[in-house]
């Protein structure tokens, strides 16, 4: 399948420690590369995993406008010469998913650092995720409440591709179970684990963003590599 072998070209490629400014020459054709691995792949791709290649190859945040900027001159350039037009507009939309990722992943850490937060002293409003805002609240005050510890949520790192049934849930430990749940967590980057612990999972979050936000580790579960000291 072409995208799965974009992808493992992507990961072959930009793990190498180049130069700043063969990073700045490189990362049009990568971001393109990326876009058309995602429209090709299908469920065999995870943008999450993608985006944060991307940006550890370029060693330093991308931001939606930028990569779509990004991915649409790459397309121009000779080794996307073979794509017909109608193929680049799809390839496009690769792209937005790859963009609509990046900003997912922000608004989801968002989301957790509101809910949980003892600092937060605003409400806002994530009317996109309302259900898993309104689920994730009611499993704070409720273990707030009882005075028990324990999971609220659980993260899968986007370095774990292609999640599959068999995946295990990192807030109860059981398998995702179902086709539903991992096409929700591949495509939403976010599902309540049901039927199960009927608890919130999210993909790709930055466990280092949430330490900072004074986010407790014992509040949620956590399955794919460690981070490194």
């Amino acid at each position: 399948m072409l995208g799965d072998t974009l992808r493992k070209w992507l990961v072959e490629y930009a793990r190498y420690d180049y130069g700043e400014a063969n990073r700045a020459r490189l990362i049009g054709l990568f971001c393109g590369a990326a876009a058309c691995a995602v429209f090709f792949g299908g469920e065999a791709v995870n943008p999450p995993r993608l985006k944060q290649l991307l940006e550890s190859f370029r060693q330093s945040p991308l931001d939606s406008y930028e990569w779509l900027d990004l991915a649409d001159k790459a397309l121009a350039l000779q080794p996307f010469e073979a794509l017909d037009a109608t193929t680049r507009k799809h390839v496009l939309d690769g792209a937005l998913t790859l963009a609509e990722t990046l900003v997912t992943r922000q608004v989801l850490e968002s989301l957790v650092i509101a809910t949980l937060s003892v600092n937060s002293s605003t409400e806002p409003r994530f009317p996109r995720y309302q259900k898993i805002h309104d689920q994730l609240g009611t499993l704070h005050r409720n273990q707030v409440r009882s005075g028990k510890t324990g999971r609220l949520f659980g993260i899968i790192s986007a370095e774990l591709s292609p999640l599959t049934m068999n995946t295990r849930c990192p807030a109860c430990n059981a398998l995702l179970g179902t086709r539903d749940m991992v096409a929700l967590l591949s495509h939403n980057g976010v599902a309540l684990h049901s039927p199960g612990c009927n608890k919130p999972v999210f993909v790709g979050l930055d466990r280092e963003k949430l330490e900072t936000a004074h986010i407790p580790r014992a509040f949620y579960g956590y399955v794919g590599p460690e981070l490194k000291e």
